[in-house]
């Protein structure tokens, strides 16, 4: 059947100089910062386009006019919601008006395996309420599920080390049954850029 594992929600902003990355710009520049963002980007579209029975469907913000987006050869989808909860939360839900079981995921780890998101939404398929793939600095890089409670997405301090916790916490007070993921390592730091740059080499 197409489509049958569900769908990867890719989630971006478009790679405007000053207006992402922001906390790499002391050590890239604005323009280094934006070009760094559409490089993972990229990385993220090529990783996700190549897994097989899988829709991919790019959120853009703040729109999908962008002509890096305009270029892409996926769905293009507009992120809406004032806060990053409740556009991730919009995303999925329209998203699983479409499909049984879909996955979101940010742009900024690109270590992120193609074998995590397979087994994550193969999982969600089995019949887990719910996926996450924690970051190691305690927020997440992924999250998927077969239905949406904005609970999930309210009250987090986005940002923070305590997202992943607090989302965990979400999932038990709901009685979900949920499976963390393979741990991994995203690009927000000045820090991170030597790992980045050692992960490319291998």
């Amino acid at each position: 059947m197409e489509n049958e594992l569900g769908r990867l929600l890719v989630f971006s902003k478009a790679p405007v100089a000053g207006a992402v990355k922001t906390r790499l710009i002391p050590a890239l520049g604005a323009e280094g910062a934006a070009h760094l963002h559409e490089e993972l980007l990229t990385i993220c579209l090529k990783k996700v386009i190549a897994i097989n029975d899988v829709a991919v469907e790019l959120w853009c913000a703040p729109d999908t006019n962008h002509p890096y987006f305009k270029a892409q050869n996926s769905s293009l989808y507009k992120q809406e919601g004032e806060t990053l909860g409740e556009r991730m939360a919009y995303a999925l839900e329209e998203a699983l008006t479409r499909c049984k079981q879909a996955l979101l995921l940010g742009t900024d780890s690109p270590a992120l395996a193609t074998e995590t998101l397979i087994f994550g939404l193969q999982s969600l398929k089995s019949g887990y309420d719910a996926v996450i793939v924690p970051a190691e600095d305690g927020g997440y890089v992924a999250i998927g599920m077969r239905r949406v409670d904005r609970k999930l997405f309210e009250g987090i301090e986005w940002g923070s080390d305590r997202v992943y916790a607090q989302t965990v916490e979400r999932f038990k007070q709901l009685g979900w049954r949920w499976r963390a993921l393979e741990m991994c390592w995203d690009i927000d730091r000045p820090e991170e850029l030597v790992r980045y740059e050692g992960w490319k080499r291998t």
